[in-house]
């Protein structure tokens, strides 16, 4: 099976970079086809830029060279570890979606959810969500029916927190698994090599 894996697999940061890594591995081990597709969201992509003129220079320029390599070290890992879409619009036999904290809109900068991490841009192939989080133990409103309308054409939904499972499921009245985070589903052997 082709399986296309949406997430934050470009932010600097461990927990991303390995959630997806372990996503991708996991699901090769099973024998399936699976890229990670390669979307950025820019405003998260700034987020980790070793320069952020947003902020004030002084504050920024101190940590800036080592930022730099730390990232670079990122994009390495990313370039060599990952199996990335040459089209962010390829076509899978399923979409998958998580992990990381793709479904939390107060993180983007518009403070809207980014659609092209729930799939609405999909007309074919099926939309599963493995272990994304919300990021947070509410949704008011207009952000619960925003959701609700976004995960009416996904197969199967689940969470890697019992907070977010709850949330998706009244948001939804869909049933919702309680997931492991994608880092556990490899071995200490597994990781020893990487």
């Amino acid at each position: 099976m082709r399986i296309g894996i949406l997430t934050f697999h470009y932010a600097c940061n461990y927990g991303a970079m390995l959630q997806t890594y372990a996503t991708q591995e996991f699901l090769r081990s099973m024998g399936h086809d699976v890229c990670v597709v390669d979307y950025r969201n820019k405003s998260v992509e700034e987020g980790y830029a070793a320069w952020n003129f947003k902020i004030d220079l002084l504050k920024t320029l101190p940590r800036a060279f080592s930022r730099a390599m730390r990232n670079s070290r990122f994009r390495h890992f990313m370039k060599e570890c990952l199996v990335l879409s040459k089209d962010p619009f390829d076509s899978f036999d399923v979409l998958l979606f998580g992990s990381d904290q793709i479904w939390n809109p107060y993180i983007y900068a518009d403070k809207q959810f980014e659609p092209a991490f729930l799939l609405d841009f999909v007309r074919e192939g099926r939309k599963i969500a493995y272990a994304p989080s919300l990021g947070v133990s509410s949704l008011p409103q207009p952000y619960d029916g925003q959701l609700r309308d976004y995960l009416t054409s996904f197969s199967a939904l689940s969470a890697r927190e019992s907070r977010g499972r709850e949330l998706l499921e009244s948001i939804t009245g869909k049933e919702v698994q309680l997931v492991l985070d994608p880092t556990l589903l490899l071995t200490g052997e597994q990781w020893g090599e990487l």
